[in-house]
């Protein structure tokens, strides 16, 4: 019995390869729950190989305690006809009848996936998973494990790193200068993502020299492909900035974590967000690191018109660029360097510069509260009498708008919406991100937007009806008003420049996007099965059932994108028109998903608000009705109904609707729960 647990605690495996000589160690402990008395704990991979032009690593190991295997994830090409095996025993080891010796090639593991390993009387089951030839990285952390950085996201853990792509071929082999946690809701889950620091700048995957990359789990994903073919919509209608993906094996410590994405990270820089690099040469202007610089404004607070900066000395003498910033919940915005709240309560991020001074927050922030005004105004005119086309670039805003509209992205401008501006120049939209909660994410109403909206129906319009969520922390109706995207086809000459980017950009392109993505979903299920079985993402240990699941995932993101195109392509045509209702800032909802033709008619909403609803105007800034609630409008093209609103109602008045919406929601929770239950 002491001879198997000794057995057991240390069993080393190696595989030869068609690579050049080079010896890894790793130590893992991969258990996905609970542990078995006699876990395979650590074992050592012998890259061993005979051709000095290419090169393929190895394998690892991971019990499942669900089904009692040891598996054995092998990327790439494993010559399992001369595969070298390493252990630690003082009894012998069989499998299959033959005889292993330590160090010496077998070729026992060459035929089928399911091995019992015996010695000393006990036996093992051990399953080779072969993926198809995908890139891969191999991370060896310093200490040797990730625990500090799974208990802190921030933490930075050294190590080396060793890139390769599918043909087996370096792209980096080095010093790795840390692996980071990142992510806000996707920290949350069992597979974590990742941030990188490299050592040295590379090309990885053709993507640009630079350091640091993301590595994302795709964890709320099991189709693994929706980052990517959102991503690939970008790039394909045009919006610069857009971002290349990767899809890899991550093996760190020798555990494999699973199939993840590489990416690269949004930032000001080269093959990046290619703008002035304002926080650099702030650096140079400064004797000291700017982190190192004493925090300046309103630091802790996330109430409207409030803004935080950091006391830098001395700024360049340009300081109308370059800026990165994020749109962001408050209660993340909370945490980050330097950034504004609206006056309307809408956090702010300045991602660059992180370490901003107060000259160049109070700039960015009045040039945006500037453009916000004229966005938000009806007419599309701020005070000072610019147009909202004068501070935005329109043309990115329309791209990415169509991508969020045709994915139903959940986000949709409150969180991970990127905006840039160069020196002297606009306000430009992009890079997309966090895609991965789209294309048929959810089956359930995203009523926490204040319209309910489910964005697994194909049909419909989404981003175009979606509402800022301004504070994740106390989200109530009073939260909401439109988002970017939907305040901005209040202006029919936003409306008429989605309408010519769809016609000309989006819709010819379709066709490969979508052969794309089952081209995509084809070449990723060996990957995907091996990542279902790490994670139990099909609550299966059966191959064969977990490459179904998947398909059977794939197939409906495909339906659903197929479906929405065809609506979309409808809604988007040069003879179909919306109408859309400007509720003038009463933080209310109007909405109408429908799409018109010349002629059709349509019947005109009701609000609720806090005030009398005298009716509709067409007219920007009109005080008089022309219709009222109930009205049949004869459609004629992309209309826009402002609302006119008489004295404020009677308190008692107030109180009875609001009693009556609440036993109206109430009555409909149970509606529905008892159509469910049937």
């Amino acid at each position: 019995m002491k001879s198997e647990k000794k057995f057991l605690t240390c069993i080393l495996l190696a595989v030869l390869l068609t690579a050049f000589f080079a010896v890894a160690s790793f130590a893992a402990d991969g258990q996905d729950s609970a542990s078995t008395d006699e876990p395979i704990t650590s074992f050592s991979v012998d890259l061993n190989g005979n051709s000095a032009t290419s090169t393929d690593l190895g394998v690892t190991k991971w019990y499942k305690s669900s089904d009692g295997n040891y598996y054995i994830f092998a990327n790439g090409k494993t010559d399992r006809t001369n595969l070298k095996v390493y252990f630690d025993s003082t009894d012998s080891v069989f499998v299959s009848g033959k005889e292993l010796k330590s160090g010496q090639a077998t070729d026992v593991f060459s035929e089928g996936d399911n091995f019992v390993l015996t010695s000393g009387g006990k036996s093992y089951n051990l399953v080779f998973i072969e993926m198809s030839n995908y890139p891969a990285i191999f991370i060896n952390t310093q200490s040797g494990t990730l625990d500090n950085v799974y208990a802190d996201k921030e933490y930075k853990e050294p190590g080396n790193i060793e890139v390769i792509d599918s043909d087996g071929k370096d792209l980096y082999n080095g010093a790795l200068d840390y692996i980071k946690g990142r992510g806000n809701e996707t920290w949350g889950h069992d597979k974590k993502p990742f941030n990188i620091k490299l050592a040295k700048k590379a090309n990885l995957f053709k993507m640009g020299k630079s350091k640091k990359w993301c590595l994302l789990a795709n964890a709320t994903d099991n189709t693994l492909l929706r980052n990517k073919i959102g991503y690939e919509m970008g790039t394909k209608i045009g919006l610069d900035t857009t971002s290349d993906v990767v899809q890899l094996n991550l093996y760190v410590n020798g555990e494999y974590l699973g199939a993840y994405t590489i990416t690269e990270k949004v930032e000001i820089g080269d093959n990046r967000v290619e703008i002035r690099d304002l926080e650099g040469d702030t650096e140079n202007l400064n004797a000291d690191a700017l982190e190192t610089y004493s925090r300046g404004g309103s630091v802790n607070s996330i109430a409207p018109n409030s803004y935080k900066y950091v006391n830098i000395p001395t700024d360049p003498d340009d300081i109308t660029g370059g800026y990165l910033l994020e749109l962001d919940y408050l209660d993340r915005y909370r945490a980050e360097v330097s950034g504004f709240v609206t006056d309307k309560g809408q956090g702010v991020v300045i991602k660059s510069p992180e370490y901003a001074s107060k000259a160049q927050v109070e700039y960015i922030r009045n040039y945006f509260n500037e453009a916000y005004e004229a966005l938000y105004s009806p007419t599309g005119y701020n005070s000072k009498g610019k147009y909202y086309t004068d501070y935005f670039d329109i043309d990115s805003l329309a791209r990415i708008y169509i991508i969020h509209e045709f994915t139903k992205t959940v986000d949709v401008c409150s969180s991970s919406f990127y905006i840039y501006k160069d020196v002297g120049g606009k306000f430009c939209f992009g890079p997309l991100w966090d895609l991965d909660h789209s294309l048929k994410y959810w089956n359930s109403n995203q009523s926490k937007r204040g319209v309910d909206m489910d964005p697994a129906d194909p049909t419909g319009f989404y981003a175009a009806n979606s509402n800022m969520v301004l504070n994740a922390e106390t989200v109530t109706p009073e939260d909401y008003y439109k988002s970017f995207e939907a305040q901005a086809l209040n202006h029919l000459d936003f409306c008429a420049k989605v309408k010519e980017i769809w016609q000309n950009d989006f819709s010819p392109n379709y066709s490969g996007i979508a052969s794309d993505f089952a081209e995509y979903a084809d070449d990723c299920t060996s990957i995907a099965v091996a990542n279902a079985l790490r994670w139990n993402v099909f609550s299966t240990s059966d191959r064969t059932a977990a490459a179904a699941s998947y398909k059977k995932e794939t197939d409906a993101v495909a339906d659903f994108m197929n479906s929405r195109f065809n609506f979309l392509n409808d809604a988007f045509s040069s003879d179909r028109y919306e109408i859309r209702y400007d509720v003038k800032g009463m933080n209310k909802i109007a909405v109408d998903s429908n799409v018109y033709s010349s002629g059709d008619k349509a019947t005109l909403k009701n609000v609720d608000s806090d005030y009398i609803l005298l009716g509709w105007t067409t007219e920007p800034e009109g005080t008089t009705a022309m219709y009222a609630p109930g009205d049949q409008y004869t459609v004629t093209g992309d209309t826009v109904f402002y609302a006119v609103y008489g004295e404020k109602k009677k308190l008692h008045v107030r109180l009875f609707e609001k009693i009556s919406a609440f036993f109206s929601k109430i009555y409909k929770f149970f509606k529905n729960l008892f159509s469910i239950k049937k």
